[in-house]
């Protein structure tokens, strides 16, 4: 990959390109007329004559590449390599260009067997983002942090290892590899076999073989993880890498991190990830590398063990969770407004009474919304679903804070199995202990209580359009539109029991024969909060929906928010003046409250 391009505006179309290989990979080689190719780093060489000058550069990695020193040089440009015969192009704005952009577009020729680049400038898309990319700098397991995960697995920022960590990682692998070589010294899956195989002593020979053997075992298959969450493995697998637990080489820690740079990861299926650990999908995402990959022992073990994937999906889950709650305070806030029910059961006095957090938390959040000197509310207490708002929308920020908790824990944890010790004062090659550590067991429990809350909350929502629905301003027979508003809580009633369904609890697994005798569920609890919170976004749009053909009736006055997001749901569903098909409108607020939901901003 390349990332920055340099050149004197105006380009001319033909002023760079590139096209080599090297052993088979594709490589930079970059040519403009009397300029000058400056190196990315001062530890790499390059030719001072003017003319057509090469550096060899993987695309697989960012490397800068600047031709010239002139103040209007373009800003980086990214480039994304697809598969062969694809052409992939990721593209930045240069400041001083305004509304045009760079693009460096980069194509497999199967005739030729070759890779080539071209710069042109075309005319920017209104959605440019010039904010220019950075990487994530890693110098120990702690800096892998939730703000880290987003940054690399959200907003697509790339993954860098400290030197002293590279030094670090180094240093390890030397001494375990001094350790394994003692003859009373046995490490499960590296001097011997794995699972029931784990009593018979391996050879040289042997280890070697044994070293890629982790990758045959992609077994599962279907609907595939969202990329962003296999860029959140990948992040999460170097926490056992970075102070040396994993034993492995900093060359094969350095080619971990630079997946993410490579274009679009392996797939990862989302369902059939049985089996104790997570081996059966890290093999997906880890098999490519490990077979064009020259491992030692224990590389290939240390890739597909431990539980980067619970500490993704649970990490990943709590980024929704945050957005998608702030979606159901506006959305509830919406429907207490057109409901006008009474503020009592949001007063700040119920703050100390209760004297909880996470529901003082959410009293605050919704009188942020309400306006609390409206007149005009009803003159009794609101239904049930009303009054308890904020001990059920508290019980999902409590939930929330849990998953966050544990996704910051798991994030750094050292989950391998065999885990490394890296040598102490009375361990002069330090020592391995088999454990359980690829066990998450606080993740899959995060996950299922976010489910529950969203279950919850689906099941209020439902009473809130129900109320919201059967709500009428004149008695008599209902008219057309008010006989399709029924047709609100009828759907909204199949997306509330699905939710109900989702929120089963993941009771701990079989595994496989033998030694592999519990699975670990965080996959499977990870795809039932996903399908829970799915649900909500669709019960968000309905009652939003309903709360906004009430509000067009009504016409109370809004909190500047509040007004803003009622704005936002009726430009995507109107309220009904006459009978049309109300699924339209739903899917495409749904569709939208998902984007807010999954947004990298």
């Amino acid at each position: 990959m390349i990332d920055r391009v340099a050149e004197p505006a105006p380009l001319e179309p033909e002023a760079l390109e590139c096209r080599a290989t090297r052993g088979g990979q594709p490589v930079v080689a970059a040519r403009r007329p009397g300029g000058r190719l400056l190196p990315a780093r001062v530890d790499e060489s390059v030719s001072s004559e003017p003319g057509e000058q090469g550096v060899d550069r993987p695309f697989a990695r960012h490397h800068p590449v600047q031709l010239g020193e002139r103040a209007d040089e373009v800003e980086p440009v990214p480039l994304l390599i697809g598969e062969q015969g694809e052409h992939a192009v990721l593209e930045r704005s240069a400041p001083h260009l305004r509304d045009e952009r760079v693009l460096l577009r980069c194509g497999y020729y199967a005739q030729q067997g070759t890779w080539g680049c071209r710069v042109s400038q075309e005319p920017a898309p209104a959605h440019a983002d010039n904010v220019p990319l950075v990487a994530v700098t890693l110098a120990s397991r702690a800096d892998i942090t939730l703000e880290a995960f987003e940054r690399v697995a959200w907003r697509g920022e790339s993954i860098d290892i400290a030197p002293e960590a590279l030094e670090r990682i180094d240093a390890a692998r030397a001494a375990f590899l001094r350790l394994i070589e003692q003859p009373e010294i046995t490490v499960y899956g590296v001097t011997s076999g794995y699972g029931d195989r784990a009593g018979v002593r391996l050879g040289v020979e042997e280890r070697a073989l044994q070293a890629k053997q982790a990758m045959h075992a992609a077994g599962s298959f279907g609907k595939p993880l969202p990329e962003r969450v296999a860029r959140g493995i990948v992040l999460a697998r170097l926490a056992n890498f970075l102070d040396g637990h994993a034993a492995v080489s900093a060359r094969l820690a350095t080619a971990v991190a630079d997946l993410p740079d490579g274009g679009r990861l392996p797939s990862v299926p989302e369902r059939g990830n049985g089996g104790s650990g997570e081996i059966v999908a890290l093999a997906h995402l880890f098999g490519p590398l490990m077979e064009a990959f020259e491992l030692g022992e224990k590389e290939g073990l240390a890739l597909t063990n431990g539980s980067p994937g619970a500490a993704a999906l649970v990490a990943d889950a709590s980024l929704a969770a945050r957005r998608r709650l702030e979606l159901a305070y506006r959305a509830f806030a919406l429907s207490v407004e057109a409901f006008r029910a009474p503020l009592e059961a949001y007063d700040p006095a119920l703050e100390e009474l209760w004297g909880d957090e996470h529901e003082t938390l959410a009293l605050r959040r919704l009188r942020s919304l309400l306006n609390t000197s409206a007149d005009g509310r009803r003159p009794h207490q609101a239904p049930v679903a009303y009054r308890i708002l904020p001990r059920v929308l508290g019980q999902a920020e409590r939930t929330l804070d849990a998953a966050e908790r544990a996704a910051a824990i798991s994030l750094r944890s050292v989950s391998d199995n065999p885990v490394y010790l890296p040598p102490a004062d009375d361990r002069s090659d330090g020592r391995v202990l088999s454990t359980g550590g690829y066990h998450n067991a606080a993740a899959p429990a995060a996950l299922h209580e976010l489910a529950v809350s969203w279950a919850d909350l689906c099941q209020l929502a439902e009473r809130h359009i129900e109320r919201i629905a059967f709500t009428r301003a004149s008695s008599g027979p209902p008219s057309r539109v008010e006989s399709l508003l029924h047709l609100f809580m009828m759907v909204a009633v199949g997306y509330s029991e699905d939710a109900r369904s989702a929120a089963q609890p993941v009771v701990l697994p079989r595994g496989g024969p033998g030694q592999n005798d519990v699975t670990s569920p965080a996959f499977l609890a990870w795809s039932r909060e996903e399908a829970a919170g799915e649900c909500l976004d669709a019960l968000l749009a309905l009652l939003a929906g309903a709360a906004g053909h009430a509000l067009s009736v009504a016409e109370p006055d809004l909190t500047p928010d509040l007004a803003h997001f009622r704005a936002e749901v009726g430009a995507r569903f109107p309220p009904l003046q006459e009978p049309r098909m109300i699924g339209t409108d739903a899917g495409r607020l749904t569709d939208y409250f998902r984007e807010l939901v999954f947004s990298a901003g």
